[in-house]
């Protein structure tokens, strides 16, 4: 496995047989919290394409958290 660093923002995980394994935002709560809401944006520059996927709020919120959930059974 190969880690290339795209950006401060962006890294892209290369298998040995050349195919994407992974793709980590490394500052995903300002990437993904725009002027408009959660949303992902996918650019593929070789094909002129852009597509905006909204996020589903409450679960991105919950997904984003800065501090993680309290374990099951703690009271």
């Amino acid at each position: 496995m190969e880690t290339i660093r795209v950006s401060d923002e962006l890294n892209v995980d290369v298998a040995p047989d050349g195919t994407v394994y992974g793709i980590e935002l490394l500052n995903a709560n300002e990437q993904l919290r725009g002027p408009e809401g959660m949303r992902l944006v996918v650019v593929n520059e070789a094909a002129a394409q852009t597509r905006e996927v909204p996020l589903d709020l409450p679960a991105a919120e919950g997904a984003l958290r800065k501090e993680p959930p309290e374990p099951y059974g703690r009271t």
